[in-house]
């Protein structure tokens, strides 16, 4: 009886350590890929700039457009809040353009539309300036902030009222970010009124590695990345890879200074000749002679998947942009929008596919081990059981 019952011990113990280590490994899993916030976003960037009217966002033609992205793959969605200004770099007003901004009924309708679609949503109020300079020249004061507070605080009770999955707290306001203890209020006066996870959209040239010092009160690093991948007007796919392999070394090593996961809050190219010599002037859509350029889009879009896409850092991309009108782009059109173009077909592709991500193989395959150790501990349990069972009584 003793020497039967320290065999089924053996069993039992081997049985228990084996599945301990198992699903040690499968929390270990889940905490990398999607535990407590951080999770890979398979992202697009959604805006009205084509459509500057208050209810883009409320009709049954955003509802479409919403649902065509779904089907390639989205499962992230950046909804873009335009149509807020201040008059110019130096003034300290911000107010809303009721003829453009979107209602706050219209608002509400495209989150909850993407949320019916299964779509997570970043919420990404971003201001202009009436003069029609850029935002990142924008010099602050302190009437600035305690206006920019109560801005980005509207919105962020609103996110937490309609459940938005993620907030982004400003948008290349490159002059204002060394402005660290003025953030770190904004940031905290946000987590006040939104419980949901924070990045902020740093411009790529300087600002999110040189002049933010304060990732660290954020969940994710964002950056609107709009790096120039070659000096041709025609590159190979190769060639951009090669910027981009030198791009990612220099990434390795401010994500191991910052210790932050990273996404790029906006990614994007123009359908124009040259776009990735330039990926952020939008101008070169209107030169005269600058030809159309589906094909550079597209190649653009997969030289990037093909080097971020399983870069251990790198929890996704949101891509400049689609627009409302679910028709919109095509082969004549030179805009950024991927729609009914090459690069949507390259989107679908890596959105969709089988091609999963490094860290998704782990855990699917984490969670067949697991299975599969269950089976083995309730197999070892029943073959004690029934050992235990067919033992006959000691004669006496």
């Amino acid at each position: 009886m003793g020497k039967l019952r320290s065999i089924i011990g053996v069993v039992l113990l081997i049985t228990l350590l084996m599945v301990s280590t198992v699903l040690f490994a499968f929390q270990g899993s889940l905490m990398q890929v999607s535990g407590n916030k951080i999770v890979f976003q398979k992202g697009m960037s959604y805006a009205t700039y084509a459509n500057l009217v208050p209810n883009a966002y409320g009709n049954t033609e955003s509802d479409e457009s919403l649902r065509r992205m779904r089907l390639i793959g989205v499962e992230w969605v950046a909804i873009n809040v335009v149509g807020w200004y201040q008059t110019n770099n130096k003034s300290a007003d911000i107010h809303k353009n009721p003829n453009q901004a979107p209602t706050d009924e219209a608002l509400a309708h495209v989150i909850e539309t993407a949320h019916s679609l299964n779509m997570n949503v970043m919420l990404k109020p971003m201001i202009d300036l009436e003069d029609g300079c850029w935002r990142g020249e924008i010099q602050p004061s302190k009437e600035w902030f305690e206006n920019y507070t109560s801005y980005i605080g509207f919105f962020a009770q609103f996110a937490e009222q309609h459940g938005v999955d993620m907030l982004c707290i400003g948008t290349e306001l490159n002059r204002t970010v060394s402005w660290e203890t003025e953030w770190r209020n904004v940031i905290s006066s946000v987590r006040q009124k939104y419980s949901g996870p924070l990045t902020y959209a740093a411009n790529w040239w300087r600002e999110y590695d040189e002049l933010i010092q304060w990732w660290d009160a954020l969940d994710y690093v964002g950056i609107n990345a709009y790096f120039p991948l070659s000096s041709k007007n025609d590159p190979t796919i190769n060639e951009m890879k090669a910027t981009w392999e030198n791009i990612t070394n220099y990434l390795d090593k401010f994500y191991a200074k910052i210790k932050k996961p990273i996404i790029f809050t906006e990614i994007g190219y123009l359908s124009t000749d040259g776009t990735n010599k330039d990926p952020s002037n939008y101008k070169l859509q209107n030169e005269v002679g600058r030809l159309i350029d589906l094909q550079e889009q597209a190649d653009c879009y997969e030289a990037a998947f093909q080097v971020l896409w399983n870069k251990s850092w790198f929890y996704g991309m949101y891509w400049w942009y689609w627009q409302t009108n679910p028709d919109a782009g095509g082969p004549y059109n030179s805009d950024y929008t991927p729609q009914n173009k090459p690069a949507q077909g390259v989107l679908t592709h890596w959105y969709l596919s089988d091609n999963l991500r490094t860290s998704e193989r782990i855990e699917y395959t984490t969670y067949i081990i697991v299975g599969l150790s269950a089976v083995v501990v309730f197999e070892s349990i029943a073959l004690a059981i029934l050992l235990l069972r067919r033992r006959k009584p000691r004669v006496t």
